[in-house]
């Protein structure tokens, strides 16, 4: 008799949604008659049974655990063994903050000795497979029996538990990298799922370098939330602009703060925009779109607003506990929003998001701050400290944005990108192509037929 295949997927990190289950990927599964368990906080059930609830698929609400011992010392070995200009950065600013100096010794004997070890990174994994006492996923494995388990987000806590879960149960997995940063600012990786999908070479790069993975095992498919930006009709321009409180024939400055978490430049960096836009040296009396990161918010309270400047703040996501900012998920209508708002904008000023990707989709130009305003801060409550992270690199040597160094240079490129937005246009072309692989709307069809091909391989084999 006939039996549908099964498949367990992870969203436990905000971006998940986004990512994978708004796009095409879910569609793509239940037309391939798939049963799809979709696992998710607890606490978000009634918004995923809103959002994603349909005939073929399952959503099951898992209770947040924090790491018990075991787990917490394990991520921080793993933290040790990650041999990159991120971590580096996190054990100073760590020991800057709290004074831990065996902590931070330690960590810097370790990094200078056997962090690239493969035989320490071998017993790392056995050893953690080992000594792993969770079984948060255990029944779900015995009462669904799934055939293929797609862990969306290998460095979160919970998708590491479900995969360690797979191995008990002789289930396959399929891991994926969600985002840019993730191989060279987390752990080395704790469980080796059976393959891996990455979004472009430099990931696939990465995860052989600082972890020693097979190619072979690795599969480059493009990033399938770019998908929705192929061929993208937009809202109608007057609507989006009164939406946002704006004039129809001014131009449109997106910022993006980094977030009170990481610095306190993000206000007096926007005064400076908002105070040359008022004194009209910025050509054009742009207005200006401030787009919060999902997880995060900035000291918007202490930034002064001419009344005859425009200014929206954008707060995406939604929103499922007050004291938790970086829990928020992403629906439809922040996706047509996003969307909008990187086709309507002009110019992007950004420090560390990847929104310097999303809007290189639309090649619009990019403008990277290497300075905190008129404020002087030190350098780890600093914007300067984000790009001596690894993967920042990657977007600072493409050139596909300027940096700029102080308030003139701010202004210089500012109006020379307004009067000319062609300005590095190859550059950021280069770019997309690099971050993204293929952009050609296809991502998310590559991930289907990988899934679906392996789970066929593997049948073929039992």
């Amino acid at each position: 008799m006939y039996k549908q295949k099964r498949i367990f997927i992870s969203s436990f990190h905000p971006l998940i949604s986004r990512n994978i289950l708004q796009t095409n990927i879910l569609d793509f599964l239940l037309k391939k008659n798939y049963l799809v368990y979709i696992f998710c906080r607890d606490y978000k059930f009634d918004y995923f049974q809103k959002e994603f609830k349909k005939t073929g698929v399952k959503i099951i609400g898992i209770k947040e655990e924090c790491f018990n011992r075991r787990e917490k010392l394990f991520s921080q070995i793993g933290t040790y063994l990650l041999r990159t200009s991120s971590i580096i950065l996190s054990r100073k600013e760590r020991y800057h903050n709290d004074k831990r100096w065996l902590s931070y010794f330690l960590s810097l004997v370790i990094y200078q000795t056997i962090a690239r070890s493969r035989f320490i990174h071998y017993l790392y994994r056995r050893l953690f497979f080992k000594y792993y006492n969770q079984n948060i996923f255990g029944r779900f494995f015995d009462e669904y029996q799934p055939d293929l388990i797609f862990a969306t987000d290998i460095f979160h806590p919970d998708d590491i538990r479900l995969q360690t879960e797979s191995i008990k149960h002789k289930i396959k997995t399929i891991g994926m990298v969600r985002s840019w940063d993730n191989m060279t600012n987390k752990t080395i990786m704790q469980i080796i799922p059976d393959k891996l999908i990455v979004h472009n070479e430099t990931i696939r790069d990465e995860v052989v370098y600082f972890n020693q993975l097979s190619r072979e095992n690795i599969y480059i498919s493009g990033m399938p939330q770019f998908d929705y930006y192929i061929g993208y009709q937009p809202t109608p321009k007057e609507e989006f602009f009164e939406k946002s409180g704006f004039v129809l024939d001014k131009k449109i400055i997106m910022f993006a703060p980094v977030g009170k978490k990481f610095i306190d430049g993000d206000w007096t960096f926007l005064q400076i925009l908002i105070d040359a836009i008022n004194d009209e040296i910025i050509e054009g009396r742009p207005q200006i779109l401030v787009r919060y990161p999902p997880g995060d918010i900035m000291d918007m309270e202490k930034v002064k607003i001419p009344g005859k400047i425009k200014v929206c703040i954008d707060k995406p996501g939604v929103s499922f506990q007050s004291n938790k900012l970086k829990d928020r998920e992403m629906n439809k209508k922040d996706m047509v929003r996003l969307a909008d708002s990187l086709y309507y904008s002009d110019i992007l000023i950004s420090a560390g998001s990847t929104l310097c990707i999303d809007i290189a989709a639309f090649d619009k130009p990019i403008i990277l701050p290497y300075f905190d305003g008129e404020k002087n801060l030190e350098y780890f409550r600093s914007v300067v400290k984000l790009y001596d992270k690894f993967h920042f690199n990657y977007l600072v040597k493409s050139e596909a944005g300027r940096l700029v160094k102080n308030k003139d240079e701010l202004i210089y490129w500012l109006n020379q990108y307004l009067a000319n937005p062609a300005i590095d246009q190859e550059k950021r072309k280069t770019l997309l192509e690099e971050q993204c692989w293929q952009h050609d709307g296809l991502a998310c069809k590559r991930i289907l037929d990988y899934l679906n091909e392996f789970i066929k391989y593997t049948d073929s084999l039992s």
